[in-house]
């Protein structure tokens, strides 16, 4: 059993940036997370959303308003695919950067979800963990309203 003096369940912004501060307090920390690291800004909100919105902005400038300063472009060809794999390529780099951060700060990152065996004790793939502090960090879900038309809406889970 490894005994750490905090641990976050939950590795998206909340949960990295109290692991580090812990860690750079000179105290033992750990992460637990299951899915990715960064949690819903990075991997399926803000910033996937905001990487399409820039293409959205950049065939708009293109079509719409280089005519207006002088340009004469053509576009012949859009790749859907290139543009999902410019997206997924900037999230790796900021899982990454989470990485080196964690390493930096001597974080330990534990893959898995958390199942609390008492107020101090956790465990995680059939290994158990202890800590003088836990803090819960996990987020939420998306929460489809009971509304009409609401089948039309798409959450953060499944942009």
């Amino acid at each position: 059993m490894t005994h750490f003096d905090y641990i976050c369940i939950g590795g998206g912004s909340g949960g990295i940036a109290s692991a580090n501060r812990a860690a750079k307090h000179g105290k033992k920390a750990a992460i637990i997370e299951a899915k990715d690291i960064g949690g819903t800004c990075v991997n399926v909100g803000c910033v996937p959303k905001k990487a399409m919105w820039y293409g959205a902005q950049v065939a708009e400038a293109i079509h719409r308003y280089a005519p207006e300063y002088g340009f004469d472009l053509s576009v012949n060809h859009f790749s859907w695919d290139s543009l999902i794999a410019s997206r997924q390529a900037y999230i790796e780099r900021i899982h990454a950067s989470y990485d080196r951060a964690l390493t930096a700060n001597d974080v330990t990152l534990i893959r898995g979800f958390a199942k609390f065996i008492d107020n101090n004790t956790v465990e995680v793939n059939g290994e158990k963990y202890t800590a003088d502090h836990i803090t819960i960090a996990v987020g939420g879900r998306p929460i489809i309203p009971d509304i009409e038309c609401a089948q039309y809406g798409i959450d953060s889970d499944g942009f």
